[in-house]
């Protein structure tokens, strides 16, 4: 799907710098315990399905509507599990923006996998040690025991 009007207007008015942006993503299990991840289309990286939060949206709400669009499977986030600012992303036109994502467990009600949108190139279901391999965006938090990113150091006073 292309960029909503929300995220159009504000590039006509900062051009290709930095937006900070709310975004979701899903983990899915199938029946074997594999966690799916789809392709971009844009720069062939692997990641979990996901999107952007549209305005007035609710998370959970984008993200049963950005899985969908993607995979072609109606979703039920079950719990959340991570919430962190994922590094900045440029795309290869230019625009770049970066995402804080809050990362949803999710169980499938119905549908058969097949995008609805160019975004992604493809998906897959894959273990736990190959969501490593891949280097999935948004993988790591399969399985974490912590919702959040955390570093001691940032208790340190200056």
């Amino acid at each position: 799907m292309a960029a909503s009007n929300y995220i159009c207007d504000l590039r006509r008015r900062i051009g290709q710098d930095l937006l900070l942006l709310p975004a979701v993503m899903a983990v899915v299990h199938d029946s074997a315990g594999r966690v799916l991840v789809q392709q971009r289309a844009d720069d062939g990286s692997w990641e979990l399905p996901g999107g952007l939060i549209d305005p007035g949206e609710q998370p959970a709400q984008a993200l049963v509507r950005e899985v969908r669009e993607e995979t072609g499977l109606l979703v039920r986030p079950t719990r959340v599990l991570s919430v962190e600012t994922h590094p900045q992303h440029r795309y290869p036109h230019g625009d770049l923006i970066q995402c804080t994502v809050t990362v949803f467990a999710a169980d499938v009600v119905t549908g058969e996998l097949g995008g609805q949108d160019e975004e992604a190139r493809g998906h897959m279901f894959v273990s736990t040690n190959e969501l490593i391999t891949l280097r999935v965006r948004g993988g790591h938090a399969v399985g974490a025991g912590v919702a959040f990113a955390w570093d001691e150091r940032w208790l340190e006073q200056r």
